[in-house]
């Protein structure tokens, strides 16, 4: 059954050029909104950045809620990784699915986590990497945003919410290490 949900997890990621791979293990770490700590089945530590989301950084308002909602969904708990690349600073991009400890009438009974933060408005979609998204995930994605901009939901309860890449731009010098572009 893993098998089978890490397959279908994998499935909308991969595309034409898009090498994917997937694996499980445990979240040990979540540092911020948009990235966290696996430690797979082998025990070896894998930092994980949330592709197709851009989270508010610590220092912004809602950064350290955001880090707080992805800790409260995915800390301590089982996920299944959908990769499809590795930064320059070796950290895995790509989908993390949380298996529903429900029971489903109909597969995959999985919780995209990706999508879950856009959804309760403790992320952005990221929008500088659509062509690094499958069609369906960028078509969900920009709707759960839109949604929760609509609901004024999490960071969309601000008048002027100013998205993560705005304030690193601002604030080079608390941007993170990883300020590569892919936030």
């Amino acid at each position: 059954m893993r098998l089978v949900l890490a397959a279908i997890a994998m499935a909308s990621w991969t595309g034409p050029g898009v090498a994917a791979g997937t694996f499980a293990g445990k979240v040990v770490v979540v540092i911020d909104g948009d990235t966290i700590v696996v430690r797979d089945d082998r025990t070896v530590r894998h930092e994980i950045r949330l592709a197709g989301i851009d989270a508010p950084e610590i220092r912004q308002p809602y950064g350290v809620r955001s880090r707080g909602h992805l800790a409260e969904l995915l800390y301590g708990k089982r996920v299944i990784v959908a990769w499809y690349k590795h930064d320059r600073y070796n950290r895995v991009l790509g989908r993390v699915m949380l298996p529903s400890s429900a029971s489903c009438a109909r597969p995959p009974c999985t919780i995209d986590a990706n999508w879950v933060q856009i959804t309760t408005g403790y992320a952005w979609h990221d929008k500088q990497h659509l062509d690094e998204q499958a069609m369906e995930d960028r078509v969900r994605y920009a709707r759960a945003e839109q949604e929760a901009r609509l609901r004024r939901l999490g960071l969309w309860a601000e008048a002027q919410p100013m998205s993560p890449w705005h304030y690193r731009h601002l604030h080079p010098r608390v941007a993170s290490r990883f300020d590569d572009g892919r936030r």
